[in-house]
């Protein structure tokens, strides 16, 4: 089974060929979306980040 960080590039490419496509806005906004969590979790997990905005961004995205 794959984990979640090697499905990611798999899941993204499908979403690309929906975009590509079919013009799909879903696919588009999910990629969006994909992509911007993925940036912000990488940041959010270094060394010196503070805590409680890691907990605050972490909440918000369950919210979504």
């Amino acid at each position: 089974m794959k984990s979640g960080a090697d499905a990611f590039p798999l899941l993204q490419r499908e979403l690309m060929f929906l975009i590509k496509t079919y013009r799909c806005k879903w696919a588009y906004e999910l990629n969006t979306f994909l992509s911007v969590s993925q940036k912000a979790g990488n940041r959010i997990f270094l060394e010196g980040f503070s805590p409680e905005i890691r907990g605050s961004v972490i909440q918000d995205y369950h919210q979504k």
